[in-house]
């Protein structure tokens, strides 16, 4: 009687246990941050109690074989940069992994290995710690032709994942792809003016480049000014625009630009006192134009 009662409980016991199970669950960190990897562990006998040992923490191969050893202990002690953290409830459990401020070669695999008090080494997984970063300058730079602005962003850059670029302009997305990114504006009208900037990301970082402003052309020169008569006078403006190329068209009533260069306008002054010379300038580039009225009055 004694014995067929031990039979039927033995029988139950071996029929509702189960093998320990061992989940190592991937993690995902920011460079320089505290990376936390779980390995989650199902007792097989719960009933017989608390029955975890030992719990080590390997680096590992991409298939789990193990390397080097990190932690090794029961007290769950500081290892150097590695530290372990174990909750064990009456029939589960679990061994967290953290390292302290992570680095880029701690980007990799890991091997949590349980072992059990009745069973030995019972059960071992591995799972895959990813580092996040960012590395790099991105940089934006236009040109033209007659018809047509390219706007580039482009770099040096690397990261984990695989980053990406935006372009903005005045704040709104207007492409998006890996680098180098390239974007056409044709058919240029005043409309496509605004600042423009390159933005590299991933899911741990940004960088942004600095901005580029298309505009039409500034032209700053004196609007007023007075000449002695009979002589050489150069209206000579700044002249701030981008895209660079521009075209001048310069008029005037009374005198006629002598020379060359069609960012500046020279002529001889009346010999007659009093004379007022007006002289017009059109600055125009692909994204518009601005005109400016100079006055220049002869005086004895």
């Amino acid at each position: 009687m004694y014995v067929t009662f031990l039979l039927i409980v033995l029988s139950y016991l071996v029929i509702n246990g189960y093998p320990l199970i061992v989940t190592v669950q991937d993690s995902n960190v920011t460079l320089g941050e505290d990376a936390i990897i779980n390995c989650v562990y199902r007792l097989g006998w719960p009933w017989l109690g608390p029955s975890i040992i030992g719990i080590q923490w390997y680096n590992s191969t991409s298939t789990g074989d193990m390397l080097n050893i990190l932690v090794d202990n029961m007290d769950f002690n500081q290892n150097g940069r590695y530290k372990v953290n174990s909750t064990i409830q009456p029939d589960r459990g679990m061994a967290t992994l953290t390292i302290a401020k992570t680095v880029l070669s701690d980007d990799g695999y890991y091997v949590c290995r349980i072992n059990d008090y009745y069973f030995g080494e019972a059960g071992s997984h591995f799972g895959k710690l990813n580092v996040h970063y960012l590395t790099g300058t991105v940089t934006i730079s236009s040109n033209s032709n007659d018809t047509a602005i390219v706007v580039t962003c482009s770099g040096s850059v690397d990261g984990n994942p695989v980053p990406n670029i935006k372009l903005y302009k005045d704040g709104i997305i207007q492409e998006q792809s890996a680098l180098p990114l390239t974007y056409i504006i044709s058919s240029v009208t005043e409309n496509d003016k605004g600042i423009y900037m390159c933005e590299v990301y991933n899911t741990a970082f940004l960088t942004n480049s600095y901005i580029l402003e298309l505009h039409k052309p500034t032209i700053e020169t004196v609007e007023n000014d007075s000449v002695e008569p009979s002589v050489a006078y150069v209206i000579a403006p700044d002249i701030q625009a981008n895209p660079q190329e521009v075209t001048y068209v310069w008029s005037s009533d009374d005198v006629s630009d002598v020379d060359t260069n069609p960012a500046t306008f020279t002529f001889t002054s009346s010999i007659v006192v009093g004379t007022v010379h007006n002289i017009s300038l059109k600055a125009t580039n692909l994204i518009g134009s601005t005109s400016k009225k100079v006055r220049i009055t002869v005086s004895g």
